[in-house]
């Protein structure tokens, strides 16, 4: 087998590699989109809970009936967190597997932009409810007027990212291989033509 065969070969097992790689990290992004709808209902709970508390006059005098109002609508909003979170992963664009290239610092924010991306239609229920705060704290209209939250969500990533975050550098190792491989084939032709010439 000649070098070009050789590298040739090499090549199709790197593009195979790089493929299954591939498949594996949009698994591990479906599942992120599944293991992130406990955390996001787990924290849209806190979140209603630790605004009402902190205007206990206006919802002591407001009753328990607006209470359940408020609980209802959640539960509502919450019923609809499996569509929401398989969304809030995002475009093909802004998963970073999708963007060879894409800088540390923007793969270690991806889980809590999709976190924000999750937690952003509470804002419409905490709007009806007058539950955002006059000034101040982290929830704030936007361009579209919507309500969303600014700050930290503090949500931890589900281990399913650990996962991801390893077969997305391994599989950047592979494409940097692979990129050389393709190199080396075209030296590898040139040579060849050298020796045929």
């Amino acid at each position: 087998m000649s070098s070009v065969e050789q590298i040739s070969e090499e090549i199709r097992e790197f593009e195979a590699r790089i493929e299954s790689q591939e498949a594996e990290l949009d698994k591990c992004i479906k599942a992120f989109g599944t293991d992130m709808i406990p955390l996001v209902a787990d924290w849209m709970d806190a979140e209603v809970r630790r605004l009402i508390e902190a205007n206990p006059q206006r919802w002591n005098q407001a009753g328990v009936d607006e209470v359940r109002a408020v609980k209802a609508a959640l539960s509502q909003l919450k019923e609809r967190l499996p569509d929401i979170c398989n969304e809030a992963t995002g475009e093909a664009f802004q998963i970073p597997h999708n963007n060879l290239g894409t800088s540390l610092d923007a793969r270690n924010r991806y889980p809590e932009e999709c976190f924000k991306r999750a937690v952003r239609p509470l804002g419409e229920l905490l709007e009806q409810f007058d539950l955002v705060p006059a000034r101040g704290g982290q929830w704030e209209r936007d361009s579209s007027r919507s309500f969303t939250h600014t700050g930290h969500t503090g949500i931890r990533a589900p281990e399913v990212m650990t996962r991801y975050a390893s077969l997305n550098t391994d599989r950047d190792n592979s494409v940097s291989r692979l990129r050389r491989k393709q190199d080396d084939l075209e030296k590898a032709k040139v040579r060849l033509l050298w020796d045929q010439a």
